[in-house]
């Protein structure tokens, strides 16, 4: 069967049957125990969902983890696919657009979505190239700094491509953020208009010269990230360890002091969320209790990720539902998934949890691929990609990458 008939009868199984079942919430927080499920998503199967208005993935062939070639498969489409409103997806570090791979560039180590297009890494060329939806392209910089024993940079290794935050941007404001490299050393941290190379604003990380680098958000006022002494993201980081730079203001960048202590699961505009141990927190920038949930809304994200592009939404992938973080409302989404990265100010892109009825050219069940609004929880109609076959247990985003906006 090829993959234009997995779509066409997948499309028709998912209108005629019936959607995967929510998550047990009440199993969830019984007894008001914490859930950790932070190890368990990431075997085989365990994908998740995704975001955007028009969404078509065109698929290459990579290799599986052992070794054997994928088949071969054809485009797919259900809509245009470059463009704002567009569902982008790096397969394996190929990237897609819509019905075709990007005209520009063979692989990614990562990317995000700016004002008017797309930023990513070219890992053949080491250089920072700005992509515009009238495909207009620009190099706006060299490759961002990452220490030397991180192998995750231009190949699969134990940090799968959706977690790369080598470039991190905002989809409301044309601005990107990265770190430089200075030689094998780290540079300075700066701040460049997307869509010219501009650079707007640099300062140096006064943190030690071994620490990683975590970039959680850009926009108009600041950078916020942190240096813990691990890249694995998965989980609270220390508040000694995330800082926030008021670039706009010209100041330099800080450990607020009243985060040292807590416990942040990740930091986006003013918006700030800390573990406080069976509850999440949703704060402002001066402490200010916003909001809060179950700390199992914590569960299968990692720092720099849950949070929307203005600090407005946090995504709950053990729950399935987007919380407003101004005031603790939750959404339900028409269905779950992971991993996932925001596309827009309020749309998630997503590999789908639920699997229908398709199959992929394994013979097992075919990974989806779909969008959800924060605000209304409608998603699209996920559509079947196939199965890389690069699940593993170092591998928890199995060879897709999404945008790290």
């Amino acid at each position: 069967m090829s993959i234009e008939d997995v779509v066409r009868q997948a499309l028709a199984d998912n209108a005629q049957g019936p959607r995967r079942p929510g998550p047990d919430i009440a199993g969830l927080v019984a007894g008001g125990e914490r859930v950790r499920r932070r190890r368990a998503w990431a075997v085989a199967g365990s994908f998740g969902a995704v975001g955007a208005l028009g969404l078509a993935v065109w698929v290459g062939t990579p290799d599986r983890v052992d070794g054997s070639p994928s088949p071969a498969t054809s485009p797919t489409s259900s809509a245009e696919g470059w463009g704002p409103d567009a569902a982008l997806l790096s397969v394996d570090g190929v990237p897609y657009g819509g019905v075709e791979q990007w005209r520009t560039v063979d692989r990614i180590d990562s990317f995000t979505v700016v004002e008017g297009g797309v930023v990513y890494v070219d890992p053949s060329t080491s250089q920072i190239v700005w992509e515009g939806w009238d495909r207009t392209t620009k190099v706006i910089g060299e490759r961002p700094w990452h220490p030397d024993a991180d192998a995750s940079y231009g190949e699969m290794s134990g940090v799968a491509y959706g977690r790369h935050r080598g470039v991190v941007g905002n989809p409301l404001h044309d601005l990107v953020s990265w770190v430089e490299s200075d030689g094998a050393a780290r540079g300075d941290l700066v701040v460049v208009r997307a869509s010219t190379g501009e650079e707007l604003a640099r300062a140096p990380i006064e943190a030690p010269s071994d620490r990683y680098v975590i970039l959680a958000s850009v926009d108009q006022e600041a950078v916020s990230f942190a240096t813990p002494t691990t890249n694995d993201a998965t989980g609270y980081i220390l508040g000694d360890d995330v800082w926030v730079w008021r670039w706009a203001q010209g100041e330099s960048p800080a450990v607020p002091p009243q985060r040292a202590g807590q416990r942040i699961m990740d930091v986006s505009g003013d918006i700030w969320a800390v573990d406080a141990g069976s509850l999440l927190r949703f704060e402002d920038g001066s402490g200010r209790l916003l909001s809060q949930v179950h700390a199992s809304y914590e569960d299968r994200t990692y720092f720099g990720n849950p949070l929307s592009p203005d600090g407005r939404f946090w995504y709950g992938p053990a729950h399935g539902e987007v919380v407003a973080t101004a005031t603790g409302e939750v959404v339900g989404l028409d269905w779950t998934g992971h991993p996932f990265g925001w596309s827009g100010v309020t749309e998630l892109t997503m590999i789908a949890d639920w699997f229908g009825q398709a199959t992929s050219t394994a013979g097992g069940p075919a990974p989806l691929l779909g969008s959800c609004d924060a605000i209304t929880g409608a998603c699209t109609d996920p559509v079947p990609i196939p199965d890389l076959g690069m699940c593993a247990a170092d591998m928890p985003d199995c060879g897709y990458g999404l945008p790290t906006s």
